[in-house]
């Protein structure tokens, strides 16, 4: 059936230059220092721009959201050695480079082959300065991160050399300090080592922690891939207050970890972080504090993002705890950039209620497999047809009957997240209408294969009940007219 408009009919009610090298990596005696993302605050720009929605400002303005079509990524015409370049303003000491890749299945390809450049000559986009590592892969969604070893610059490139290609960049996060003039200079043109890209593999992990202060700050928020920093939206984890409180994510396997950055709650209390360490190793026990630290966190900002570089120690548990007395700890992100350990034996892990619904779940969404089980007995995923297909939602522009307030907007049902908290932005939601609606508009007529539907997971799973599901061409009266 050839059909243009999707529509959901809720019959009963609403879903409520120079180049510059050092060889380690920043140190404070023992343990690593802290690196803040400096991309946040420098200038980028890029070789073109495809339309108003791919500014070139969307891939380095502090967000992992990585919907194109909602203006959070960056996006070149397709054209030969695209680029797109951040300025420091300032020589920086960088640590790690993170790329994080459009969600959209059918795109995710573009960046395959992509370079990252690191040094102090802007022209050409700063496609001439020293390379620090090659995209081989990434999915849609993912997120990837670089250890480039200290390389000095002021400018940070990410160009696709040799093709003519679309280069679509959702966030570049770059962790680094100021430099000194004491680094050594590297001769223009040697190659750097090109490090393997490690992926963000938190996201995959199981969260713990030590208490819960209240249901806002369970332990996943601190891995739903999100850069959020608002505790009372549900952006982030946060324990009660008492002795050595600790976060701990299970990787599920032991793996080289190369990169942990902290996200610290943005809206009150930056202090509270302050003296937190960041734990590596194999074992469980207290929540993992008793495996050896990588860094310690001496304070953060509010909202701030810090990176600790771990050189590649072995774990299959990643904690954050803070020693002492009648402490709180609150953390909105952790991002681990590791890759599996091939020397580690490696234990078949009994997979989690996460995973009951791993085949319902479209590739773009893996990075948000841990937030598919929140209050899952309450959150359902329906397949109307098995075909396999591409999501077309993402292309789409969505309309309902009403807005019930400024979280529940009907973008906020194609945007590629399987969170089922309505707090968090991540649902639409009317006002309690007579024969309230949703609408899709695909903009072109397509065969419609196939249908997923999440139900809101924090309440009210009920509301759903007897909502109707119609296809058609008809956009009148939100659609509710066309064949169901």
């Amino acid at each position: 059936m050839a059909i243009y408009l999707i529509t959901v009919f809720l019959i009963l009610s609403n879903i409520l230059g120079e180049h510059f090298w050092t060889d380690a990596s920043p140190t404070d005696g023992k343990y690593s220092l802290s690196a803040p993302n400096i991309a946040i605050s420098g200038t980028s720009t890029q070789s073109s721009t495809y339309a108003y929605y791919g500014n070139a400002r969307n891939a380095n303005d502090g967000s992992l959201e990585n919907n194109y079509l909602r203006s959070q990524c960056s996006y070149t015409e397709k054209e030969l050695n695209p680029w797109w370049m951040v300025n420091l303003k300032n020589r920086y000491q960088i640590f790690s480079v993170a790329v994080t890749n459009r969600v959209l299945e059918c795109c995710k390809e573009r960046l395959y082959g992509a370079e990252i450049r690191i040094g102090n000559n802007p022209n050409n986009g700063g496609t001439l300065n020293p390379r620090c590592g090659t995209i081989p892969k990434i999915e849609s969604g993912q997120t990837i991160s670089f250890s480039c070893e200290g390389m000095i610059g002021k400018y940070v490139t990410v160009t696709i050399p040799g093709r003519a290609e679309h280069l679509i960049l959702c966030e570049v996060q770059v962790y680094g300090l100021p430099a000194s003039n004491t680094d050594i200079e590297q001769e223009e043109g040697e190659p750097f080592k090109t490090p393997n890209g490690a992926p963000n593999v938190a996201v995959n992990g199981v969260s713990t922690q030590s208490s819960i202060y209240n249901m806002y700050g369970e332990s996943k928020n601190a891995i739903d891939g999100s850069l959020s920093s608002n505790y009372l939206f549900i952006q982030c984890a946060g324990t009660s207050e008492q002795d050595n409180p600790w976060w701990m994510v299970d990787l599920k396997a032991t793996h080289k970890v190369f990169t942990v950055t902290v996200t610290n709650r943005g809206d009150c209390c930056a202090e509270r972080i302050n003296g937190a360490q960041i734990r590596i190793g194999n074992s469980a026990e207290n929540g993992g504090t008793n495996n050896p630290i990588c860094g310690i966190i001496p304070k953060m900002n509010n909202g701030e993002t810090l990176a600790f570089e771990c050189d590649g120690m072995l774990g299959q548990y990643v904690t954050v705890n803070i020693p002492g007395r009648n402490k709180s700890l609150t953390i909105c992100e952790v991002q681990v950039f590791g890759l599996l350990n091939e020397d580690a034996e490696i234990e078949q892990q009994q997979e989690d209620e996460t995973m009951i619904f791993e085949d319902h779940i479209p590739g773009p969404f893996r990075l948000y497999d841990d937030l598919f089980d929140y209050y899952n007995e309450d959150t359902e995923s329906i397949d109307i047809k098995e075909d396999e297909g591409i999501n077309l939602a993402f292309r789409g522009i969505s309309s309902q009957s009403s807005t019930y307030d400024l979280f529940g907007a009907a973008e906020n049902a194609i945007d590629g997240s399987q969170s089922t908290r309505y707090m968090s932005s991540h649902c639409s939601h009317t006002d309690l209408d007579i024969e309230p609606w949703w609408r899709l508009d695909l903009t072109k007529i397509y065969y419609v294969n196939r249908l997923n539907i999440t139900n809101r997971g924090d309440c009210c799973n009920e509301r759903i009940n007897g909502a109707e599901i119609r296809i058609g061409t008809s956009p009148e009266r939100g659609g509710t007219k066309n064949p169901k």
